[in-house]
């Protein structure tokens, strides 16, 4: 009656499966991202041929992939997220070294910048 594709899968399996913890399976299920069987209030249990055809939806074949990735040129600038990199400010290093020459009374080495 039932094949290997609608056999029932715990969260616990499905998680394994995807190597991910089971509270995200449980937080797709809440999105309505994946496909699930309520069998109860509390029980849930996934198809097989779900997961499967969820895999699947997912995976991009080379061309896809490239299509799907915007050229540098028309990406939206990071604002915001940029590290800081204290040598590339000249300002702020040559105030840093007043500072210290200040307080240890002495000329330390400069920072580089």
């Amino acid at each position: 009656m039932t094949n290997d594709n609608d056999k029932l899968l715990t969260a616990g399996q499905v998680a394994e499966m995807f190597q991910l913890p089971r509270c995200t399976i449980y937080g797709w299920v809440h999105k309505k991202r994946i496909k699930v069987l309520k069998l109860s209030r509390k029980m849930i249990r996934f198809r097989q041929s779900d997961i499967e055809a969820f895999l699947q939806s997912r995976t991009q074949d080379a061309a896809q992939r490239d299509a799907a990735v915007r050229p540098a040129s028309q990406r939206r600038p990071i604002i915001g997220r940029q590290k800081f990199r204290p040598t590339q400010n000249s300002y702020v290093n040559d105030l840093v070294n007043q500072v210290k020459e200040e307080v240890m009374g002495t000329e330390e080495k400069k920072c580089p910048g």
